[in-house]
Order: C-alpha cells, then sequence, then structure tokens
C-alpha cells in the first residue's frame, strides 16, 4: 500500500508542477472590412455582368438581320406598299393620309420615321426616335422596312381607293312588292299560314295590280274558311281591271265550289276583247246550265272560230241553235261534231238521235 501511496502522490506531484507552468497565450487582433464595400464591389460587378450580356445579345441579333436585311438594299431602296382604308358609314367619306415611316439600320433596328400630311400647305414632319447614347449604329446606311402611301379618294373610282362608299337606295313599290312575294313563298314552305298572308298583303298594298298575288291571297283566306274576305279580294280586283280575265275566272270557279251556279256566271257575262278559249269555255258551259242561251250561243260561236277541230264546241252550237230553230244551221253543226275528235261514243249516239229529229221536222215542215 505505502509503494501504491508513493507512485499517487509522485504522480499528483508531476500535474501540479504541469499546470503551474501554463502561460496566457497572446493572441492578434483581427481586422474586420466593413459590409457597406462588400455591398458595393458586389452591385458593381451585376452591373458589369448585365451591361456585359445585353450588349452581346444585342451584337449577334444585328449580326443575324444583317445578310437578310442586305440583299433587300441592294434590290431596293424602298418598298412601297398602298394601304386604303375602310371608312367608318358615320364618319366623313374623304380618305386620310396613311402614315409613311422608314427605318434606319441601327443597333437596336427599331427607328422608326413617320410622316402624316395634315393638309396641303403643311410639309410632311418626320418624328424619329432617337437612339440611345450607347447604342453605336453599325452602318449609316438606311433600310427601308415598308413605306405606306394612300392616295386620295375619288368620287369618280371609290373603288380604286379602297373606300367603302355606303349609299341609300329607295326601293321602287314594285321592288318591294317582290320581296314581300318572296318572304310568302319562304312562310308558305315553313307551313306558316299567317306569316304568308301577311306577305301576300304587304304585296299587294305595294302593288295593287298583280292578279296573282291577290288570287294567291284570296285561295289562302279561303282555305281558312273566310270565303267573304276571298271574295271581296277578287271583286275589288275586277273592278281594278275590268278588261282582265284572270281574276273574273278565279271568282266564277269559287262560286262554283260553293255550288253557286248562277252567282258564277256573273263575274263571266262581261265579254273581253279577245277572249281566250278558257274564259269562253267557262262562260258558255255556265250560260248552257244555266239556261242563258244567248250567252251560251255566244260563246260556242266564238269557240268554232278559234278551235274549229275541237268538237264540243260544235256539239254545244247545234244544241243552242236547235233551241234558236236553226235546224239547217244545227244540222250542220251536228255533222261537224261527228266528223271532230272530242266526243266521246255516248255524245255521238246523242247528235245522231238529234240529226233524225230534225230531218223529221223539216219533213213536216215540208209537208206542210
Amino acid at each position: 500500500m505505502s509503494a501504491i501511496n508513493k507512485a499517487l502522490s509522485e504522480l499528483n506531484n508531476q500535474q501540479t508542477a504541469a499546470l503551474s507552468n501554463i502561460e496566457q497565450a497572446t493572441i492578434p487582433k483581427v481586422h474586420r472590412v466593413s459590409p457597406l464595400l462588400w455591398m458595393g464591389v458586389g452591385a458593381s460587378l451585376s452591373l458589369a455582368m448585365g451591361g456585359w450580356a445585353y450588349s452581346t445579345s444585342t451584337l449577334n441579333m444585328s449580326q443575324d438581320l444583317q445578310p437578310n436585311t442586305m440583299t433587300e438594299v441592294e434590290a431596293t431602296a424602298k418598298v412601297e406598299t398602298t394601304a386604303p382604308l375602310v371608312a367608318s358609314p358615320t364618319t366623313n367619306m374623304s380618305s386620310s393620309a396613311t402614315s409613311a415611316f422608314e427605318l434606319t439600320k441601327t443597333r437596336t433596328m427599331s427607328t422608326n420615321a413617320v410622316e402624316t400630311p395634315d393638309s396641303a400647305t403643311q410639309p410632311a414632319q418626320a418624328i424619329a426616335e432617337k437612339p440611345s447614347p450607347s447604342m453605336v449604329p453599325l452602318q449609316a446606311e438606311p433600310i427601308s422596312i415598308a413605306q405606306v402611301t394612300t392616295r386620295s379618294a375619288t368620287k369618280q373610282d371609290p373603288a380604286k381607293s379602297g373606300e367603302m362608299v355606303v349609299e341609300q337606295v329607295e326601293l321602287s313599290t314594285e321592288q318591294l312588292a317582290e320581296k314581300a312575294i318572296q318572304r310568302a313563298i319562304k312562310s308558305i314552305d315553313a307551313n306558316d299560314i299567317n306569316g304568308a298572308l301577311e306577305n301576300y298583303s304587304d304585296a299587294l298594298r305595294y302593288d295593287p295590280t298583280n292578279e296573282q298575288v291577290r288570287q294567291r291571297l284570296s285561295a289562302l283566306y279561303y282555305g281558312k274558311g273566310q270565303s267573304r274576305k276571298a271574295y271581296e279580294l277578287l271583286q275589288d280586283g275586277i273592278n281594278r281591271n275590268l278588261s282582265g280575265e284572270t281574276l273574273r275566272i278565279a271568282l266564277s270557279k269559287l262560286l262554283i265550289k260553293e255550288n253557286q251556279q248562277e252567282a258564277a256566271l256573273t263575274p263571266l257575262v262581261h265579254l273581253p276583247d279577245n277572249a281566250s278559249i278558257d274564259y269562253l269555255s267557262l262562260r258558255a258551259g255556265l250560260a248552257q246550265r244555266n239556261k242563258q242561251s244567248d250567252i251560251a250561243y255566244q260563246s260556242y260561236a266564238m269557240l268554232t272560230q278559234q278551235d274549229p277541230q275541237n268538237a264540243r264546241w260544235w256539239l254545244g252550237l247545234a244544241i243552242q241553235q236547235e233551241r234558236k230553230m236553226e235546224f239547217s244551221g244545227a244540222k250542220q253543226s251536228y255533222q261537224y261534231a261527228l266528223e271532230k275528235i272530242g266526243v266521246s261514243g255516248q255524245s255521238k249516239a246523242f247528235i245522231r238521235d238529234r240529226l233524225k229529229v230534225i230531218e223529221s221536222i223539216e219533213g213536216s215542215q215540208d209537208a206542210n
């Protein structure tokens, strides 16, 4: 134990001696640089890098554009393009001059010269963008991108100046009526009867003498069950044109549909000049049916003159002549009816019977 204690004692003494020989170390003071200085240096570097990058990109752009633009300079110095303006309908129709601009080839390639002619006494003024002092032109030679010129519009030739002229045109009554008729036809195609009635009424108001429109409108009213309105329309048209046939025939056929045979003959009593076969045939048939011998006789006689090859007209005339006791004329008309084409076998049998009767009458008259 004494040896261990002795060793520990010596070790303790050694550590105490070592600690007693420790001296304070001297550390030199470090001088720090001001932060403002570092901020200034950083800002300067940033500005320098930005300016270098901008100048490099601008230079590359101008070098890329130079081959294409140089060929245009050698070919032509200026390109003139006429760009007419379209005048507004609410503004003055005189054309205004368009600006003429010219681009000078600089480093930025964006210098424009705009010319605007204000009046005949004021000269053209060029307004050009000044290049930045830091941008040095590569060439002093100007390169024209486009020069737009305009020509003064003239009243004699507005199409050459590209001017749109708005002119108010007044349509005639015939044109308005035609447009209304077209709308009425479209309404009928769309099965819009009320629209067709309205448009045909407008057309008739624009042109009251249009008998075809009046006839169509009357047919529409008759189809809707307004017979009285249909009659009035046709009668009004007849009063406007007393020598016309179309409306008289239409009114007569309308009355026949209503089983008014006597009334149907009334519009046809009038005999117009150069009456057509259709008019005379309807007139003759209604007169014969209503036992109006004079009208029937007159109509059939005119029919045989206009269409002598039709056996029906000769048969009708023969019947009327027999009623008037004109047996010789009736006998001859019956003979013509047998020779012509247009009667049935039953009618031919009737004709032969009437011929026998006439011959017997003539024989009795001779005996007396």
